[in-house]
C-alpha cells in the first residue's frame, strides 16, 4: 500500500487501498477465528488514512509549489513590461518631438537641427540600452540623470520647466522610485498636457511633479498604473489629481514617504 502511494499514481494508492481493506474485512469476518485479527484490519485502515493524508499534502504542497513559480514568472515580466513601457514610452515622446522641432529649424536654423538630430541619435542609442538592461534586470536611473533629462525635453517641447529643491533630499532608495516616477510624469505631461509650465518639487520624503496644462481626463492609462504600483512597492503614498485644490486646471503627482 505505502509503495503503491509513494512510488506510484494516485489511482494505484486508491486501488491497493481498498483491495487491501477488502481482503482483510474478507480475512476478519468469513474465515473462523478471523476475529482475533481485527487489530490487523485496524492497521491496515490506519496505513490507509495515513498514506491518503500524507500524499494528498505532498500533492498540494506541489501544487502550490508551481503555482508559487508561475505567480513569480508573471510578476517578473509585468515588472520588466512596466520598465520597457516607462524606457520605452518616453523616449520615444521625447524623439517625436525633438523630430517635428528638427522639420521646423531645417531652413531656419540648419546648425540647431544639427544638433537637435544628434540629441536624437543619442536618445534612441540610450533607449536601447536602457531596454537590455532592464531585460537583463539591470536598469538603475539615477533622479539626477532623470532630472536632467525630463529638463531637456521639456525645452525641446518649449515648455518651461522650473525644479525647487535638490535630488540629495531623497534617500538612494527613494531616489529610485522617484526616477522611475519622474519619468512617467514627465511622459504623460509631454504626450497629453498640453502645459506651458512644470515644476518639480524635491524634498525630504516627498518628490511633486506639478503642470499648468488640461488637467485629468478619462481612466487612467497604463503609465499611471505603473507609477502607482512602483510607489507601493517602495512604501510610499502616491496622489494624482488636479493642480489647484479647488479643481481647477492642470495635474499634480506627489509621492510621500
Amino acid at each position: 500500500m505505502s509503495f503503491a502511494s509513494y512510488g506510484l499514481t494516485r489511482v494505484w494508492h486508491w486501488i491497493t487501498m481498498i483491495g487491501a481493506v477488502v481482503v482483510t474485512v474478507a480475512c476478519v469476518f468469513l474465515i473462523p477465528g478471523g476475529f482475533t485479527y481485527l487489530s490487523v484490519l485496524a492497521i491496515v485502515v490506519l496505513l490507509g488514512v495515513v498514506n491518503t493524508v500524507s500524499t494528498w499534502l505532498i500533492i498540494r504542497s506541489a501544487e502550490a509549489e508551481r503555482l508559487g513559480l508561475e505567480l513569480a514568472t508573471s510578476e517578473g515580466r509585468e515588472a520588466v513590461a512596466r520598465d520597457v513601457h516607462d524606457l520605452i514610452g518616453h523616449s520615444l515622446t521625447v524623439v517625436g518631438l525633438k523630430a517635428q522641432l528638427v522639420r521646423r529649424l531645417m531652413d531656419s536654423d540648419p546648425e540647431r537641427a544639427k544638433v537637435e538630430l544628434a540629441d536624437i541619435e543619442r536618445l534612441t542609442a540610450e533607449a536601447i540600452a536602457g531596454v537590455r538592461s532592464t531585460v537583463a534586470g539591470a536598469r538603475a536611473t539615477t533622479l539626477v540623470e532623470q532630472l536632467a533629462s525630463s529638463q531637456d525635453s521639456f525645452r525641446a517641447a518649449d515648455i518651461e520647466v522650473r525644479v525647487d529643491g535638490e535630488p540629495g533630499a531623497l534617500s538612494p532608495a527613494q531616489a529610485l522610485t522617484a526616477s522611475w516616477i519622474l519619468r512617467e510624469a514627465t511622459t504623460n505631461t509631454l504626450r497629453h498636457s498640453r502645459a506651458r509650465t512644470v515644476l518639480v518639487r524635491l524634498a525630504p520624503g516627498r518628490m511633486i511633479v506639478e503642470d499648468d496644462g488640461v488637467g485629468i481626463s478619462g481612466s487612467e492609462g497604463n503609465g499611471i498604473h505603473g507609477m502607482r504600483e512602483r510607489a507601493a512597492a517602495a512604501g510610499a503614498g502616491f496622489v494624482i489629481g488636479p493642480a489647484d485644490a479647488s479643481g481647477g486646471s492642470g495635474t499634480r503627482v506627489e509621492v510621500t514617504w
